[in-house]
C-alpha cells in the first residue's frame, strides 16, 4: 500500500475514533475539502472546526473500500450505516509530505 493510500485510511481512522488532532495533523496547511454540498473548507483549522461540529456530533462510522492509487490521488468508495452498498466516495490528494493536500467528499444520498 502506498503513501496516498495509507493517509486515506488514517483519514478514516480519524473520523470513526472522532479525532480531531489526528485530522489537523492529516492535512497539509492549505488543503482544501469540498462536501458534497458544494461547500469549500480551506486550511486545517477550518477542516477541524467542521469536524469537530458536524461530523463527529452525528457520529459518523465510515467503512471503507479498498483505496484505488494512481500518483498522488485515491479514490475510496465508503459504506456509511448498515447498507452495505457504497453511498459515498471520497478522492484524495496527498502531498509529498504524506498529508492530504485535496479531498473531495461525493455522495449519492
Amino acid at each position: 500500500m502506498g503513501r496516498v493510500s495509507e493517509a486515506a485510511l488514517e483519514y478514516f481512522r480519524c473520523v470513526r475514533e472522532q479525532d480531531a488532532e489526528g485530522i489537523g495533523a492529516l492535512f497539509a496547511p492549505e488543503a482544501v475539502v469540498v462536501l458534497p454540498n458544494g461547500t469549500v473548507l480551506r486550511g486545517t483549522d477550518e477542516i477541524r472546526t467542521f469536524f469537530e461540529g458536524v461530523a463527529f456530533a452525528n457520529a459518523i462510522q465510515p467503512h471503507p473500500g479498498a483505496p484505488i492509487e494512481a500518483g498522488d490521488r485515491c479514490a475510496v468508495e465508503i459504506t456509511v450505516g448498515e447498507d452495505d452498498s457504497p453511498s459515498v466516495a471520497d478522492v484524495f490528494v496527498v502531498d509529498g509530505d504524506g498529508r492530504v493536500s485535496e479531498l473531495r467528499i461525493y455522495s449519492g444520498r
